[in-house]
């Protein structure tokens, strides 16, 4: 994995990595970061926070901050963060990714009914899309 992300550009360094987090929280601050339009930035710095800088997650001062330095209010989320809002959401989201068979990340739908789990190949990728394009197109000429 440390060879591939290297390969792509990226720095992924598993050994500082100390606990794997519950992502409630990480959730939420997508969610809330989405309503201002910053959820790619918001992803992509919880992505760096933890396979990067080996960042706790679960650290409300970690989360605070990564909300901070995409645009988000810190006083806010920090207040946000210390009650149950959008908890209930998030876990009506995680429990209907699992009863589609979605159990890793990244899964890519295709069709709303084949999924490809896992990082994966461009090639492979594309390889899948390609096939459920062809049968949605040959379903479409029957």
């Amino acid at each position: 994995m440390v060879g591939a992300a290297s390969e792509e550009g990226l720095i992924y360094r598993p050994e500082l990595v100390a606990r794997q987090p519950n992502t409630t929280d990480c959730h939420r601050l997508i969610l809330w970061a989405e309503a201002i339009g910053k959820a790619p930035e918001m992803k992509q710095r919880l992505m760096e926070l933890y396979f990067r800088d080996g960042g706790d997650l679960t650290d409300v001062n970690v989360l605070v901050q990564a909300a901070a330095d995409v645009g988000l209010d810190a006083d806010d989320i920090r207040k946000r963060l210390a009650t149950d809002e959008d908890v209930a959401r998030v876990s009506a989201d995680a429990q209907e990714a699992a009863e589609k068979g979605i159990s890793g990340v990244p899964t890519y739908v295709f069709a709303q009914k084949y999924a490809v789990s896992g990082a994966q190949d461009p090639n492979l990728l594309a390889r899948a899309i390609r096939e459920v394009s062809a049968e949605i197109n040959a379903q479409a000429a029957e």
